[in-house]
């Protein structure tokens, strides 16, 4: 490595709080960027190194006697000294300056492994070169281990662009996270990892074929992806690979404006548990939750003996009057007289409070009827398609929520009913002894209304993430508040990419799988629009990497899905 493009030697360094390395010019504070990644030549061994903090080390009390000089002599002869005078001091060590750097790895005799000890002093760094970091990450192939992002390189004014390898096959072995404030890039990262599974799967990259379920808020990655500046800017993973999903839109307006499919649940399908799974964000009360299934029993029995006299068939009726759903006339008269002698019931054989619960519950609920969704027509429903395509399809599916992206209560209720469809379709093909065809991966984003530690343990998804990934069905966490998200469920995830995050909550609980954690903290607070710091099994070591420019690595992905579609054309493909 060339003597010249040395930045600074080692002036001190503990495994707990890092290598301090003194700039060899103090200027180059001005020049060096943080979150870069640093060579250090031991006398034994190469280290790797993150720039986690830059500072003025020396000289504080020589600078405030010259900026007290030049602020009480205002001329330009005195700022002319002061300047000289700087630049001497600069020079002469007077003035110096220091990056803090944090161990990575270091090399053996044939490899390289976890930092386990400290270069020595004086030890010479250097900005990470290419070669650098193929040795220490590995190489890009563009079919096992992708190039999502770059490295930064430490001098600002050099532009290198070295690609880190994410292994995309050990990726998708585990859960994995997403998280960062808006606009950080979040969906943009969600949209080119979705991207590189698909790709993994006609690559024949994977053990097994992955199926992705995305449940997709403001429908980015079933349309348009959006820049910063809430306009469309690029294609969602789904229209990438059109042939690769089924995609469905609760709003059927935009369904029709785009030619997705409509979304329905047929309110016969809806079971108690689904209102359950409701019960924190429709702010339903214990009572009426305690209640539910003996108002069921009650309603159900006194309905089918007032509907014998008609040609009305429901298998539970009693989710209709909750929702104030009516197939017809007839339904809403027999519904009518059944509620009266229902409620009459109830208050003699439970209490009048049992009665208030009901009237307020459904008076919550009732929201739901008035969306387009819901359908009152008995059968089979959108519910049943997506399960059905996720375990024996051909097709990965997303749920692009359209104008109720925003309605939490939408939201929350349409991802509990599929997770829940896929909770039991799992567990009664494990019951049967079979193996699941597919491995299944769960988009999700806002994960904390579903992952908290209050609703971890009751929610399907929890569930999901308890019991089901041993089995092959993993999550996606997607989030901007991961404190938010419970402990059992962090300590799950495999992998994870952090963009920029500003609450300490967050930037500790994202920290907590790292060695030398409390170092990386100032990392992610100081992240950059599109910066990640990625780490875990997918990544050798940790990096932080600005993700690549996404209209770039659609053509890249178009390229190669084209040309293996060609491929499967060829005999003995």
């Amino acid at each position: 490595m060339s003597e010249k493009n040395e930045i600074g030697q080692v002036i001190g360094a503990s495994l707990s709080e890092g290598i301090l390395v003194q700039l060899n010019k103090s200027s180059y504070v001005e020049e060096i960027s943080s979150n870069s990644l640093v060579t250090i030549n031991g006398d034994k061994r190469k280290y790797l190194g993150l720039i986690a903090n830059i500072s003025l080390i020396k000289g504080s009390q020589h600078a405030s006697k010259l900026a007290n000089i030049e602020s009480r002599f205002l001329n330009e002869r005195v700022k002319d000294i002061t300047k000289s005078t700087k630049e001497l001091f600069n020079n002469y060590g007077v003035f110096s300056s220091a990056i803090h750097v944090i161990p990575l790895s270091q090399t053996t005799k044939y490899s390289t492994e976890d930092v386990d000890t400290i270069p020595s002093y004086l030890s010479k760094v250097f900005p990470s070169t290419k070669e650098d970091i193929e040795i220490f990450y590995g190489k890009v192939d563009n079919k096992i281990n992708w190039g999502i992002g770059y490295v930064k390189y430490p001098l600002k004014e050099i532009e290198h662009q070295n690609l880190i390898p994410i292994n995309i096959d050990i990726l998708v072995r585990g859960s994995f996270g997403i998280f960062g404030k808006a606009g950080a890039g979040k969906t943009m990262l969600g949209n080119i990892i979705a991207s590189l599974i698909i790709l993994g799967n006609k690559t024949k990259s994977f053990e097994k074929e992955v199926k992705l379920l995305i449940f997709d808020m403001h429908s980015e990655y079933g349309l348009k992806v959006k820049d910063q500046h809430g306009r469309d800017y690029e294609d969602g993973v789904g229209r990438i690979f059109k042939n690769e999903f089924l995609i469905l839109s609760p709003d059927h307006i935009l369904a029709e404006e785009y030619g997705l499919e409509k979304f329905e649940i047929k309110v016969g399908n809806i079971s108690e548990e689904d209102i359950i799974n409701v019960k924190e964000v429709f702010n339903l009360s214990d009572a009426f939750i305690d209640y539910l299934f003996d108002f069921k029993a009650i309603y159900n029995n006194i309905f089918k003996e007032k509907a014998k006299n008609y040609n009305i068939e429901l298998k539970n009726p009693w989710i209709y009057y909750l929702f104030d759903i009516f197939i017809s006339e007839e339904h809403k008269k027999i519904s009518e007289k059944t509620e009266e002698q229902s409620k009459e019931k109830i208050r003699e054989k439970i209490s009048q409070g049992a009665l208030y619960a009901l009237n307020s519950g459904r008076s919550k609920l009732r929201y739901l009827s008035k969306v387009d969704f819901i359908s009152k027509n008995p059968g089979t429903d959108s519910v049943d398609k997506i399960v059905n395509e996720l375990f024996d399809g051909n097709k990965s599916v997303i749920v692009s929520m359209g104008r109720y992206g925003d309605d939490v209560r939408v939201y929350t209720f349409i991802a509990n009913i599929i997770s829940m469809r896929i909770w039991n379709e799992a567990i009664r093909r494990i019951m049967k002894g079979e193996e699941l065809k597919y491995k299944i991966i769960i988009f999700l984003e806002e994960a904390h209304k579903f992952l908290s530690p209050t609703e971890y343990y009751k929610n399907p998804f929890g569930n999901i993430a308890r019991e089901l990934r041993k089995r092959g069905i993993l999550l996606c966490v997607i989030d901007q508040r991961p404190s938010q998200i419970a402990d059992d469920v962090m300590a799950m995830l495999w992998n994870n990419f952090v963009f920029s995050l500003t609450e300490p909550k967050d930037i500790s609980c994202v920290t907590k799988g790292l060695k030398f954690s409390s170092l990386f903290e100032p990392v992610i607070s100081n992240l950059k629009r599109r910066e990640a710091l990625v780490f875990g099994e997918m990544v050798k070591i940790p990096a932080v990497i600005t993700i690549a420019d996404y209209k770039e690595m659609v053509k890249t992905f178009k390229r190669i899905y084209e040309n293996q579609k060609s491929l499967v054309d060829i005999p003995g493909y």
